[in-house]
C-alpha cells in the first residue's frame, strides 16, 4: 500500500515513475505478506503439531504430549486445546492451540487417533483397585 501511495505522490508531483520497478516493489510486498501469513499457520501432521513454521521450539511430537484438555471462553464455548508436553531440554511446557469451531470435530478425530488411545485408562489401571457398589 505504501508503494502505491508513494507512486501516486510521485506522479502528482511530476516525477517520472518507472512502472516496472514500482510493480516489482508492490509484488515483493505481497509476497512478504503471504510468507508472513503462511509462517504463522499451525500444521497438524502424522508426526505432531507444528505451531508456526518460523519457531523451531514449537514442534511437538505426538509422543511428547503428556496430557491435553479443551479450554473455554467465559461464555462456555470451546475455543481451543491446551497440550502439556516435555520439550527437548526435559522441561514441562504448555501449548495453547486455538481451534476454530468449524474445525473442532475434525481436530477431535485427530486427537482421538493419535492421543486418546495412549491416555485411556480404566479406574483399575489408575489406582490399582476396583470399586464396588
Amino acid at each position: 500500500m505504501l508503494v502505491v501511495a508513494l507512486g501516486v505522490y510521485a506522479v502528482l508531483g511530476g516525477h517520472p515513475v518507472p512502472v516496472f520497478r514500482l510493480s516489482l516493489y508492490f509484488a515483493g510486498g505481497l509476497f512478504w505478506l503471504g510468507a508472513a501469513l503462511v509462517s504463522e499457520q499451525v500444521l497438524i501432521t502424522n508426526c505432531g503439531i507444528i505451531d508456526g513454521l518460523n519457531r523451531h521450539d514449537r514442534y511437538v511430537g505426538w509422543g511428547q504430549i503428556l496430557d491435553y484438555f479443551p479450554w473455554q471462553d467465559p461464555n462456555g464455548r470451546v475455543r481451543g486445546f491446551a497440550f502439556l508436553f516435555v520439550d527437548a531440554r526435559n522441561r514441562r511446557r504448555r501449548l495453547n492451540l486455538v481451534v476454530p469451531p468449524a474445525r473442532q470435530p475434525a481436530f477431535r478425530r485427530i486427537l482421538a487417533r493419535y492421543l486418546d488411545a495412549r491416555f485411556e485408562m480404566t479406574v483399575q489401571q489408575c489406582y490399582g483397585k476396583t470399586f464396588e457398589g
